[in-house]
């Protein structure tokens, strides 16, 4: 385990990464794969009854989500390419 993280943090340094940065660059992506993988086995509707009069938007938005697999694939990709630019930012 300790040789995978050592080549996670060669990686992150020879990208440009600060020492001080390496471990939350790691530990943030560690938590958003764990959140996604959760996210597999949510409930495709997380929330429900809503008031479309009260709040439209909301209402609009979650008519725009796809269903199913799909929703958390969508919501993966999209998060992980904000992480990517973020990082890349950072390096900036």
């Amino acid at each position: 385990m300790h040789q995978l993280y050592e080549r996670a943090v060669a990686t992150l340094e020879g990208a440009g990464f600060a020492a001080r940065d390496v471990m939350g660059v790691i530990t943030a992506r560690e938590s958003f794969i764990l959140g996604s993988a959760l996210d597999l086995v949510a409930p495709d509707v997380m929330v429900d009854a809503v008031d479309r009069d009260a709040t439209p938007r909301l209402a609009d938005a979650l008519d725009a989500v796809p269903a199913g697999r799909e929703r958390a694939d969508q919501a993966f990709g999209l998060g992980l390419t904000a992480l990517i630019a973020g990082y890349r930012a950072l390096l900036s």
